[in-house]
């Protein structure tokens, strides 16, 4: 299985959507907080009759055997609000004798003819041949016109949309190729076993359907063992090398069938099971078929492989079904063996329209691809689920601490650097980049470890490392000892700090500045799949950049080709760095009942400001946050959010002037973002011959999740979530100059008539 963390969170963006004069209402509240994973799990009462209008209250979930917290519930079927499940039915004939082939093209007759050929919902019916896949006639809810185009063998070739075929490949490069060709692939000639083929076949469909969105239902007629692809390949998993491989393979098709949302019923007709029995036949298939298992198995209960090492044949406990009989019961569906399918197909329809969707955070995981078994139990007597039987977990899914970066002060890195002096540039920048601050250095400290160090990665790596710490409290020495004020002269500066926005910000002249920005981004450490690993690299400098932007009629325009060249790039985008991230501290002001003060700070160049902490609903707020992308679909979704948040702001005591300004947003429960976060530095600047106060610096944090594909047999890929990334930004501002347009009166010209 390749594994590819797609170096791609965007283009992204930090969007402080704020006007200071004209402030905007929210639109939308805060989403209700959800879970990284979802499971689709169906419901039955002792007479086997699906169960409808349950509550989350009804649901016990249960992680390793562990109670784990539902956090968010929908219930569908009557009057349900989601579509109901697409139906795809498969009619296996590769490899088969006559007579087992027209055996099950009599039974699928028989089912899509049932009650007049009147279908509940569309049905997609394929057929897996010699020759390859085919489409049977057209989707559609007449049983007859489905049978009438099967007997007829009115096909087509079947295609699917291999959006990632070319993993190796950058994103760009990958969809560009798939849409100059339309984005097809087409399976004509199954190589390998019959069963190989069959698993192949089954792969491309679930990859494709993960590109489609709602629950899907795959029914699948074929031979059960020792005919078509129900005689199992001779490949084995013998050596460490191809334990390996089965084991990715295995967590490949489990991990697609959930994020597909694919139920997988298998229907044997006719089934007779060609085996052995006893122990020692047992041990026969096991050591023929490595980790192909005994039937029946799925019916005592499928067990999870934990590693490559569980891949033992001669362990009747380790060996695992990688076959549709395993599968199905994975996916939370069944197998169905007997002489007449025909009513047992529509079992498996049966409940594709009452299913119940969980969500819920994964524990930690220790290692790479743990295998978490899922259990849902009913609190309501005689009720039976069923789920996934469970999911791989990786460390990525929660974003733990990093344990081997060192935590350290101000005054501490002050002592690192003063003896860095025999260090080379990159030794500085590696070990830089192995700390992380607990305190907020000042402008001026982080100006002068700048001055003094030697070498541009070294400098980029401390500016990578202070701005991180440019949402954390300075150090206590540097927080003056002034007692707090009395409310009185708390109200004082709310109100002259509402001035100062509402009236000096609005006044400001039309001006051009210079914006040098520092893009930096984390490349996180990956498990690429086949025992392969990629290092984590730090935060490092993917761009640099000098360019003018204008402040005009209070609103911050940045060059668009500017932006473009950004998004090319996926670095960070950040907009609202001047007045109207202002906008947020005028929401803030509005509700001052909801400011709290925090105390005093030293201010550049000395005096004090007065620091209050603020909270911004999701209902009253401006701020906007979203990106690229989602791995739903076919991987380009993008997402955008109007999120709740919080913060700081620091105004100077004697006249109101806002002097610092500290947006967080409240991300809880939204699966894409971890942070985003932007803090704006102000400070005099002249621009003409009047002295302003605006922007000098601002830091723009962004962490995110990334999105992998996860390819199997090099050809069929899906997206799902990958290792948590970060991207920040670092703006300098300076070069402050009205705009005003230059006029040139010549003499001596006269006027042309017309």
């Amino acid at each position: 299985m390749a594994r590819d963390w797609i170096a791609r969170l965007g283009f992204v963006a930090l969007l402080i959507t704020l006007a200071v004069c004209e402030p905007r209402l929210a639109a939308q509240t805060a989403d209700e907080s959800e879970g990284l994973m979802h499971i689709d799990v169906a419901v039955a009462n002792t007479a086997g009759q699906p169960v409808i209008g349950l509550k989350a209250g009804d649901f016990a979930l249960l992680d390793d055997g562990r109670p784990t917290k539902i956090l968010s519930f929908h219930g569908y079927g009557e009057g349900g609000g989601e579509l109901s499940a697409g139906i795809t039915l498969v009619l296996d004939t590769i490899k088969l004798p006559k007579n087992m082939e027209a055996l099950e093209r009599e039974q699928v007759e028989k089912f899509l003819g049932q009650d007049g050929g009147h279908l509940s919902q569309p049905i997609e019916l394929l057929m897996l041949t010699d020759d390859g896949l085919w489409r049977v006639g057209t989707p559609s809810a007449d049983g007859g016109a489905l049978v009438n185009a099967l007997i007829h063998n009115r096909v087509t070739s079947w295609t699917g949309d291999n959006w990632a075929a070319h993993i190796d490949e950058s994103w760009e490069q990958s969809h560009a190729a798939n849409l100059n060709t339309g984005g097809t692939l087409q399976i004509h000639n199954p190589a390998g076993p019959p069963a190989e083929s069959a698993l192949r076949t089954l792969g491309e469909i679930a990859a494709v359907e993960r590109r489609k969105p709602g629950r899907k239902l795959l029914i699948w007629v074929g031979p059960g063992w020792g005919a078509g692809s129900g005689v199992n390949p001779e490949e084995m998993a013998k050596t460490s090398q191809e334990r390996l491989a089965a084991f990715d393979r295995i967590v490949w098709f489990s991990t697609l069938l959930r994020l597909a949302r694919v139920r997988l019923c298998n229907v044997t007709p006719g089934e007779e099971r060609a085996q052995p029995s006893g122990s020692e036949g047992l041990q026969r298939i096991a050591a023929e078929y490595g980790i192909w298992p005994a039937a029946g198995l799925e019916e005592s209960g499928l067990r999870g492989v934990g590693s490559p090492l569980e891949l033992d044949p001669q362990d009747r406990e380790s060996i695992v079904e990688l076959n549709r009989r395993a599968l199905a019961t994975e996916s939370g569906g069944e197998t169905i063996d007997g002489s007449d399918a025909a009513n047992p197909i529509g079992g498996c329809e049966r409940d594709a329209h009452a299913v119940y969707t969980l969500t819920f955070n994964p524990g930690p995981a220790d290692h790479a691809d743990e295998y978490h078994a899922l259990t849902v139990q009913m609190r309501g007597s005689g009720l039976t689920a069923k789920t996934n039987t469970g999911y791989y977990d990786e460390p990525y899914y929660s974003d733990a601490a990093n344990p081997a970066l060192r935590r350290v002060t101000v005054a501490e890195l002050n002592e690192l650097l003063r003896g860095a002096g025999d260090r080379s540039e990159g030794e500085l920048a590696r070990e830089l980049a192995g700390l992380e601050l607990t305190e907020r250095p000042s402008a001026e400290q982080v100006d002068r470890w700048s001055a003094e160090l030697r070498g541009k990665k070294a400098r980029e790596a401390l500016v990578a490392l202070a701005d991180l710490a440019a949402f954390l409290d300075p150090p206590a020495t540097e927080i003056p000892g002034d007692p707090p004020p009395d409310d009185e002269a708390q109200r004082k500066m709310i109100a002259l700090a509402t001035e100062y926005v509402r009236q000096t910000i609005p006044r400001l002249p039309n001006f051009f500045a210079r914006r040098t920005a520092v893009n930096y981004q984390e490349t996180p450490a990956y498990y690429r799949g086949n025992g392969r690993f990629s290092a984590a690299a730090p935060l490092h400098t993917v761009d640099t950049s000098s360019t003018a932007v204008v402040f005009r009629n209070g609103v911050e325009v940045v060059d668009a080709k500017v932006l473009e060249r950004e998004k090319k790039l996926g670095t960070l985008n950040t907009y609202g760095t001047f007045g109207p991230v202002l906008g947020a501290v005028e929401s803030a002001l509005a509700n001052a009942g909801d400011l709290r003060w925090k105390g005093w700070e030293k201010g550049r160049g000395g005096g004090v400001r007065g620091v209050f902490r603020y909270s911004i609903p999701a209902t009253a707020s401006h701020s906007e946050t979203g990106g690229c992308c989602l791995p739903d679909g076919d991987g380009r979704i993008g997402f955008q959010k109007r999120t709740a948040y919080h913060g700081e702001i620091a105004v100077d005591p004697a006249n109101g002037a806002v002097m610092r300004v500290v947006v967080e947003g409240d991300l809880t429960g939204f699966v894409p973002l971890d942070r985003a976060d932007i803090v704006v530095d102000y400070g005099l600047v002249t621009i003409g011959d009047i002295t302003y106060i605006c922007p000098l610096r601002s830091v723009s944090l962004w962490r995110a999740r990334s999105v992998t594909a996860l390819a199997e047999w090099n050809t069929e890929s899906f997206a799902l979530w990958g290792p948590y990334a970060t991207k920040l930004n670092d703006f300098h501002f300076d070069n402050y100059h009205l705009f005003r347009a230059k006029v040139r009166i010549l003499p001596g010209v006269a006027d042309v008539p017309h």
